[in-house]
């Protein structure tokens, strides 16, 4: 491989982490914007061997000191003033519990261990904790920089053993790097349906990306070799680059790890083609804004999720807003951290002369701050400041009281965390699984769907019981209740979700014979800012699901019974904080669009057409003042997060769900 700067890769690094700010905003066309992670990890394998190798080349061996020195100083100023800022941040505008949660989570990002910490608080079955953590980017950092420590042992063994002959050497390197990333990505495979979490975050099962750029690091003679195939370069720059973004998009619906090997292969061949001639594409790469934005990546990709979680609690503002003003804001703190912080530490000569003096200085600091620090820091004490009124603070959203109204104060015993737990309840089946919960004699009632599901869950058992139904329930998080619609789960669920709808709707619904198939999915977040019908491919796709998998049930001769989705609060709203935060419950009400949203309009149109199905409508019934919604009703808490009820508040829906189940007239009364 040549030596020297690749301006191109910055430029390539814009498009990735542009990419990952796109995702998180919840721009719908880039659902799957994910990948740019995917980019950076075969790009950090690529770029780190080729500087080991060098080192090999020069030296004879790895000059671990040099090489853990630069890495800490590339990565540690940067990231220590994003996590710094962002627990400050955080502690001033979250709730005790909020604070509480968040801190295991900044002192494991502190250890480079975050991915770990996620893998292991990846129970909750809302995971809104999870999703809101404001440093949950930080898990593919946790990823990479566990590739750093081990890579460079593992690389100089191998050169160890292969010998001093260059050709057996770099061999035994090359192979060895492809079986173990091909060890990695079977791991994955295997992980993807027993445990999609620990596939998407762990390290076992993300090292064959960076591992494929190791590979082709390792093996010049892919570039040598396709100097014969020059004018197809071109081409393939541009075939590779336009993968890459098609992947960022719901077009090509593919679980999760296929689509990381598919990233992985156009990354690879991109970086091949960019080597030789790239064409218009090497040149579009290497314009000066890409590569001034490519350098500022990393900050970028720090800054970026912090802002968007200040933003979304701050604000209601949609996709598009959200992904131009995070946008701007993190390339401005990015740009502002290289400058002050970034630049003088990495091209400091004086920390040049002194490489192990970093490394120990540098796991030192990580501990203290982990240790130290973030106790401080992220203290639940401070969020428990004197709870603001009206009259000293904007509500929290748009439903917020007005002057004339009467105030009802948030009960002075008011506990977040103990609400927080009672709104649960019991686990009678976990994610992904369909499980029997009632035996009767009359009938065989089924539930499906997501976590809106899961909230259900209790009360259709206890309507079963009363009328001797059997009952047999199935969820997974964030999973629409449709055959076939993939948009709104997460990437680390996806699996699991496909895996589901595969065993219910091609082996259990035939083996189950029910009655009737209950059916709710949580409201999606695109759908705040998509209140109208748009005749967009996505749109079409969940009408076109809805009917295909109505027809299954029916085809079946069971009827359906939806339950449209409940009233969702915009993203980033958190009930249980605000009532923490507020001494009267009416500075935590929070408006919804009147009337139906399309596609509850397409439902009930749906319904007029076919007779078998039934559709139940709790809008009315959840928020009393519609289309204003109270967090809280005298004692009572209606709403847990931005998109679920606690159980109380389940529970009192229990006899128009009764009603609506009979009136199906699948069972005899």
């Amino acid at each position: 491989m040549p030596d020297g700067y690749r301006a191109h890769l910055d430029g390539l690094r814009t498009v990735a982490v542009y990419l990952v700010v796109a995702f998180h905003a919840g721009v719908g066309s880039l659902a799957n914007g994910f990948i740019g992670v995917d980019v950076f990890f075969v790009l950090s394998g690529y770029l780190v061997t080729l500087v080991l190798v060098r080192d090999v080349t020069s030296n004879g061996s790895i000059r671990f000191a040099r090489f853990y020195a630069r890495r800490f100083r590339r990565l540690l100023p940067a990231a220590a003033l994003a996590l710094l800022g962002s627990a400050l941040v955080y502690a001033w505008v979250a709730s005790p519990r909020q604070i509480g949660t968040a801190a295991g989570a900044f002192r494991a990002s502190f250890l480079y261990v975050a991915n770990w910490h996620f893998i292991s608080q990846a129970t909750d079955y809302f995971a809104a904790d999870t999703a809101e953590s404001p440093v949950l980017h930080f898990w593919s950092l946790a990823v990479e920089e566990q590739f750093y420590l081990l890579w460079p042992l593992t690389l100089a063994g191998l050169v160890w053993l292969g010998g001093r002959s260059g050709a057996i050497r770099w061999g035994l390197v090359r192979w060895s790097a492809a079986c173990l990333g091909l060890a990695s990505l079977a791991w994955a495979w295997s992980l993807s349906t027993s445990d999609p979490t620990r596939a998407y975050y762990g390290t076992d099962a993300r090292v064959y990306q960076m591992l494929a750029g190791v590979f082709v690091a390792l093996t010049p003679t892919l570039v040598s070799r396709a100097r014969r195939l020059d004018r197809l370069m071109p081409l393939a720059a541009l075939g590779a680059l336009v993968g890459i973004l098609v992947l960022a998009t719901p077009l090509v619906p593919m679980r999760p790890v296929a689509r990381g090997v598919a990233v992985a292969i156009c990354t690879a061949t991109l970086l091949v083609a960019l080597e030789r001639r790239g064409g218009w594409v090497t040149h579009g790469l290497s314009r000066r804004t890409m590569v001034e934005l490519g350098r500022i990546s990393y900050g970028t990709y720090l800054w970026h999720w912090p802002v968007i979680i200040l933003l979304t609690k701050t604000f209601e503002i949609g996709p598009i807003q959200t992904v131009l003003v995070a946008g701007g804001v993190s390339t401005g703190l990015a740009a502002g951290s290289a400058l002050l912080v970034e630049v003088p530490v990495r091209t400091s000569a004086f920390l040049d002369r002194a490489p192990r003096l970093i490394c120990v200085s540098a796991l030192a600091a990580s501990v203290v701050a982990a240790l130290v620090v973030v106790p401080k820091v992220a203290d639940p004490s401070r969020g428990q400041r004197p709870k603001a009124s009206p009259a000293t603070s904007s509500a929290t959203s748009s439903g917020g009281p007005a002057d004339d109204v009467a105030l009802t104060r948030v009960p002075a015993d008011f506990d977040e965390t103990a609400e927080y737990d009672k709104a649960v309840g019991r686990v009678i089946c976990f994610m992904g699984e369909l499980c029997p919960v009632v035996e009767g004699s009359k009938g065989h009632m089924v539930l499906i769907g997501d976590s809106n599901a899961r909230m259900f869950e209790f009360v259709f058992a206890e309507i079963a019981e009363a009328h001797d139904l059997t009952f047999t329930f199935g969820w997974s998080p964030g999973c629409a209740w449709q055959r076939s619609y993939e948009s709104g789960v997460t990437p680390e669920n996806k699996d699991t979700c496909l895996d589901f709808k595969d065993e219910f709707y091609e082996r259990r619904l035939a083996e189950l014979q029910p009655d009737l198939v209950v059916l709710i999915s949580v409201k999606e977040a695109r759908f705040l800012d998509d209140f109208e019908f748009q005749d967009i491919p996505l749109n079409r796709e969940y009408m076109r699901t809805t009917r295909e998998s109505i027809d299954r049930f029916v085809a079946t001769g069971a009827k359906a019974l939806v339950i449209e989705p409940i009233p969702r609060a915009s993203r980033g709203y958190d009930p249980l904080a605000c009532l923490a935060l507020h001494e009267f419950q009416e500075s935590c009400r929070f408006e919804v669009p009147d009337g139906p949203h399309w596609y509850e309009s397409h439902l009930r149109g749906l319904a007029e057409s076919v007779p078998e199905l039934h559709v139940v409508d709790l809008d009315h019934d959840i928020c009393l003042r519609l289309p204003s919604c109270d967090s809280m009703v005298g004692d009572q808490v209606i709403f847990r997060d931005s998109a679920h009820i606690t159980r109380d508040a389940a529970s009192t829906l229990r006899l128009k769900l009764d009603e609506a189940v009979m009136a199906t007239g699948a069972f005899a009364d």
